[in-house]
């Protein structure tokens, strides 16, 4: 069945080609008529999530909003690798040592 009806979709289309090619695109009824057609086409009229038909606009704006929340939000479990890694710690000595300016002698033996 669904053969058919993209047949005669094709047909229609070609036949409107045809007439779009010898009239041209200017204010015509079969312009008009394309148009109307093209967005007629590309209205959504509800959508199908998991088993059930959604065809409410407000359903419909919550399902979706909800799906790309849930697909974009940060997932709350933490995942399985566990890191126990242990690190060795600096003393206090050491640590002020770190924020210690560095003396001119130290920068020539680096450098």
């Amino acid at each position: 069945m669904g053969e058919v009806v993209k047949f005669k979709e094709s047909i229609w289309r070609q036949k409107s080609r045809l007439t779009w090619l010898k009239e041209g695109d200017s204010n015509t009824t079969s312009f008009h008529r394309a148009v109307k057609f093209k967005v007629k086409r590309k209205i959504i009229f509800g959508m199908r999530i998991g088993n059930s038909w959604f065809s409410e606009p407000k359903e419909l704006k919550e399902k979706v909003f909800n799906f790309f929340r849930n697909h974009f939000s940060y997932p709350s479990r933490r995942c399985g690798l566990d890191l126990a890694l242990k690190f060795k710690r600096l003393k206090d000595t050491e640590a002020l040592s770190l924020k210690k300016s560095f003396s001119m002698e130290e920068i020539k033996e680096a450098v």
